[in-house]
């Protein structure tokens, strides 16, 4: 088989596999192929005709401002109780940690400690 007739037969292939609504992974484990071999052969008529590549929209996000950023992460509510736990254990309470959470916690950690 020369170069030519390869190549016709991989873009069939990959044709194929592009109308067969599988993944990749799905559509090479049923025909026997290597999904590696399958990705070398889509790069590398993908390279030969640039032009058979689908053309991709922009897509734009709005991204906040730095001010607008810091502003968030000011209003952002922390938790009342965060527990670390990794060489040590750290426990740190906010000041909007409400007592009967404070008292369950210390009841809790007396029991099983």
């Amino acid at each position: 088989m020369n170069k030519e007739e390869k190549a016709k037969l991989w873009a069939d292939r990959i044709q194929q596999y592009k109308t067969s609504g599988q993944t990749c992974k799905q559509w090479c484990a049923e025909n026997d192929i290597p999904l590696s071999t399958m990705g070398y052969w889509t790069r590398r008529l993908a390279k030969e005709d640039p032009a058979s590549e689908p053309e991709q929209d922009l897509i734009f996000a709005r991204l906040p401002s730095e001010r607008e950023a810091a502003r968030k992460l000011l209003s952002e509510e922390t938790a009342p109780v965060r527990i670390f736990v990794s060489d040590s254990i750290r426990i740190e309470i906010s000041d909007s940690c409400r007592p009967e959470l404070m008292e369950s916690i210390l009841g809790f950690l007396q029991c099983h400690a």
